[in-house]
């Protein structure tokens, strides 16, 4: 046996006795929390009725989505104190005339700071229907730029960022902004859960599903490790809330320095600002949003590796002293470890039994062990997601079930050619 065969062999095992580990450890602190709440869940009814609850700037990026009126519309029923809804439509968006309809809006002078620098604004209306409803007509610029808009228009302390195409329940505002209101001094944002979820009316093809075993495994990681820590990361695709005077003494968000401009966000305003800050995850979900297209779905991997790239590059020296040594190992862990580990078992066992260095029953035994691990932590997912409300029903999760297995020779492989598209930057 050659030293570089020697070398791939004990690296697969290695790889294969690292994923087992992850898989075990998840199965086991699933089924001490799976089927039970360590909580009793939080009564609401006293923070909706008063007073002192924080009022809550919410800042929507419509940019062009036909989803923006519905959006607006929940939003504007949330059940919350005091609020504002500001969302922020391109200047050439064909919908604006929807939008105006729909809302009664009207075009107003509006005088405010310009602190942070962002595309030209042209229009500003006000809703005659709602009078917690604001839209901004600007010229089209990145999504940042957006949302810098949307902090210097926000009248208050603290910034909730909702995509549009959210859907959610009455008491979603008062749910994440629970960390907020329990410690708003060190806290200067909470992510929050978006679960991914085919549309209503629509059925879910194989696609969808695979895209929602991923965002509940997530949900799974933050509740069992991510929810524990006092600093950490946002998850990816969430709806994130800010505190506003430390976005804008943080100069606001990157439009061209970062490939994930709120990822960014979240180590800056944890570092060097003085004082306790911290960024925390919330473990509960802020609601759910449709599944994405396969080339959505590419170009959000190539976009994420891009970013957990750019930011060991720039943080791994000092992320101890940002979000904390175990918030970026959980980070490492999940971007780069784990990812790159299931790809090179597959590539090094292929590659193996191909040049006669292992036997196909190997190599095949191999990619089986990977997808069973794979499964158990889907499996382990689901059973804590069970535990809490609008669980998949029987029909669905024993579907989920059935295509766990199949998850990494069937989506994994366009997931990894996404990943390294965005390593190689094209």
């Amino acid at each position: 046996m050659s030293t570089v065969q020697m070398l791939v062999t004990a690296s697969v095992l290695a790889a294969l006795v690292y994923l087992a580990i992850v898989s075990i450890m998840s199965l086991v602190a699933a089924l001490r929390a799976g089927g039970r709440r360590e909580d009793a869940p939080d009564s609401y009814d006293a923070l909706a009725a008063s007073p002192l609850t924080m009022p809550v700037s919410i800042v929507v990026p419509v940019g062009s989505s036909p989803d923006a009126s519905r959006t607006i519309g929940e939003l504007l029923g949330l059940t919350y104190p005091e609020f504002e809804v500001i969302a922020i439509v391109d200047a050439q968006s064909t919908g604006i005339d929807a939008l105006v309809e729909d809302w009664q809006l009207e075009s107003r002078e509006f005088f405010y700071r310009r602190t942070l620098e962002t595309a030209p604004v042209t229009r500003i209306f006000r809703s005659l229907r709602d009078a917690r409803l604001m839209l901004v007509e600007k010229d089209a610029d990145h999504r940042s730029d957006a949302l810098n808009c949307g902090v210097n228009l926000a009248r208050y302390r603290f910034v909730a960022v909702v995509p549009p195409g959210v859907t959610f329940d009455r008491e979603a505002l008062l749910r994440i902004m629970g960390p907020a209101l329990r410690d708003p001094v060190s806290i200067v944002g909470v992510g929050s859960h978006v679960e991914r979820n085919p549309d209503a009316g629509k059925s879910a093809d194989r696609e969808a599903r695979f895209q929602r075993l991923r965002s509940i495994r997530s949900l799974m990681f933050t509740r069992l490790f991510w929810g524990r820590l006092r600093k950490g990361l946002g998850p990816d695709g969430g709806v994130v809330i800010w505190r506003r005077d430390v976005v804008l003494q943080a100069n606001g968000f990157s439009k061209a320095a970062a490939a994930d401009a709120d990822l960014d966000m979240m180590f800056r305003l944890q570092h060097g600002i003085g004082g306790d800050r911290r960024f925390v995850r919330n473990e509960e979900g802020f609601g759910r949003t449709g599944t994405l297209t396969r080339g959505e779905a590419s170009a959000s991997a190539r976009r994420r590796q891009r970013a957990a790239l750019q930011t060991i590059a720039s943080w791994g020296p000092v992320a101890g002293n940002s979000v904390g040594t175990r918030a970026f190992a959980y980070f490492l862990e999940s971007e780069l470890i784990t990812p790159f580990a299931q790809l090179w078992i597959v590539l090094a066992t292929l590659s193996g039994a191909t040049a006669g260095w292992f036997t196909w029953t190997t190599a095949i035994l191999a990619v089986l062990l990977l997808s069973f691990g794979t499964a158990v932590v889907s499996a382990a997912a689901l059973l804590l997601r069970g535990a809490h409300p609008d669980a998949p029903d029987r029909d669905e999760l024993r579907g989920l079930l059935l295509i766990a297995p199949l998850e990494v020779l069937v989506y994994r492989p366009l997931h990894a050619w996404s990943r390294l598209a965005g390593i190689f930057g094209t």
